[in-house]
């Protein structure tokens, strides 16, 4: 009995020694850190014939993790780990036994379900907050992998260790671990593909966040038909909010070298105008900074899009959103020139069914009550030089006594054809200018600010960009009319 107690005791104190160096050897991240300091104070309170208090050893975890770096609450592994364990802690077991079930398999099954659903309860606020999107599939994934990955795990431990003593051993481990890590990469691939995977959602309110994770708290002393009845009432309280009429609200996005303005209106319309991009390199403005932007300011429906040229610092954006979010009207001028972007526009647009409508001057868009838009440009008699930015739709948004005026890319012959259609009119009056192809040299000249005369002028620019943007006697003559 004495040697079967060193035994254990001695396997303990090695686990625990193992346990410290695999944190060192994946770098130490947070969800790591917590799982192995867990697990050795679980070990040591066997050694030193004491009871593990789950609740304690959490503490604990997470005190000495952000003693070494206190901004590491703010790290996503953290959250999501310290989310999931305390969701499984709390929920796991009470959710497990409403629901006895005698067979082995379907057991198994019913416990890795719970456990997902636990650990979910706590994490998915997080994971809407920060990555706007909700998965209704994830308890698939893992009850198909975990029982493999914990055999890969123990695999991968030896394997390390036998390429300490012989490559040739570790190679021959390989054949076995290989084919597992194929089928756990089959498994993410095959789940991320099924319906539902992946929800988009606008980022949810603070308030209601916080809400939440009261009443979850509470969740141990009160029914949990009625916790679900209370985050209900909460849910519809915050939509019919969302409801309520509100001011006309204009974001100029910083897209970099492009353009890309959103436009929310008091009736809860929303115009995106343009959407930045790239003629060049892999970053995808749409995916990385545009989407991310509709969904904070809880835009997942766009009723029009308007795209002023087909060039990528304007359209490059756009497809990502026309990809994603529902998309109900795309406002476009008739093409002097079929470009790839154009093309690429028309294919989507196609297979997913969104309207296209083609403005030219004179073309009125009416999008609520004392709120519509007026197409000043292009004609029918396109300009051939420069085509595509020449041809830009030049529409004016008013409304009430509220006018901004958006230029798209035109430059100086372009501009000298709106004086001349609207010089004796005030069709040009606007008490914002989105500047003209990002205050290039080629455009805004002086007889077309007078026309306009803005008590507010935008240039979307990139902060170091090659084009030498905004030109200086541009912002010259902006500022003599100020």
């Amino acid at each position: 009995m004495g040697k079967l107690k060193i035994g254990n005791k001695f396997s303990k104190i090695f686990t625990i020694f193992l346990l410290i160096f695999f944190m060192f050897l994946t770098g130490a991240t947070a969800s790591v850190v917590r799982a192995c300091i867990m697990s050795i104070l679980g070990l040591m309170s066997f050694l030193f014939y004491r009871k593990s208090d789950v609740y304690n050893n959490l503490a604990f975890s997470s005190f000495i993790i952000l003693i070494f770096n206190p901004y590491t609450i703010f790290d996503m592994g953290f959250l999501l780990s310290y989310g999931g364990t305390i969701g499984i802690i709390l929920f796991s077991n009470k959710l497990s036994k409403k629901f006895p079930i005698k067979n082995k398999i379907l057991n198994y099954i019913k416990e890795m379900f719970f456990v997902c659903i636990s650990a979910n309860i706590i994490i998915i606020p997080i994971i809407m907050y920060n990555f706007n999107t909700l998965s209704l599939t994830f308890f698939i994934s893992n009850v198909l992998v975990s029982p493999i990955m914990g055999i890969v795990v123990i695999l991968g431990f030896v394997q390390i260790f036998l390429s300490i003593i012989n490559i040739n051993l570790a190679y021959l481990l390989s054949i076995f671990l290989n084919p597992m890590l194929e089928i756990l990469i089959f498994i993410a691939d095959f789940t991320a593909k099924l319906p539902l995977s992946k929800i988009l959602i606008p980022t949810p309110n603070i308030i209601f966040i916080i809400i939440y994770y009261v009443i979850i708290l509470f969740c141990n002393k009160i029914n949990i038909k009625k916790t679900i009845i209370i985050l209900l009432i909460i849910i519809i309280i915050f939509n019919l909010l969302n409801l309520l009429p509100k001011d006309l609200r204009i974001y100029f996005i910083d897209v970099g070298q492009g353009d890309s303005t959103l436009i929310l209106t008091p009736k809860g319309n929303s115009i995106l105008i343009d959407g930045g991009g790239s003629e060049t390199g892999s970053f995808d403005v749409g995916e990385k900074i545009l989407l991310p932007y509709l969904l904070d300011r809880g835009v997942t429906k766009i009723d029009y899009m308007m795209i002023s040229h087909f060039d990528s610092d304007h359209v490059g954006g756009l497809f990502s959103i026309l990809e994603n979010l529902r998309v109900e009207h795309v406002l476009i001028s008739k093409q002097g020139k079929e470009s790839e972007n154009y093309k690429h526009f028309l294919e989507i647009s196609k297979r997913k069914k969104i309207k296209v409508i083609y403005l030219e001057a004179g073309d009125r868009i009416n999008i609520e009550k004392n709120m519509f838009f007026e197409i000043l440009f292009p004609t029918r008699n396109l300009i051939s030089e420069n085509i595509l930015n020449n041809n830009s739709i030049v529409a004016r948004l008013v409304y009430k006594n509220f006018k901004i005026l958006f230029t798209g890319d035109i430059e100086e012959i372009a501009e000298k054809e709106l004086i001349k259609l609207y010089s004796k009119t005030n069709k040009l009056r606007a008490d914002i200018l989105k500047v003209a192809h990002h205050g290039s040299k080629s455009s805004t000249i002086a007889s077309f600010l007078k026309l306009v005369n803005p008590r507010i002028s935008l240039i979307g620019v990139g902060v170091t960009n090659t084009f030498g943007h905004p030109n200086i006697g541009v912002l010259e003559r902006l500022e003599q009319i100020r």
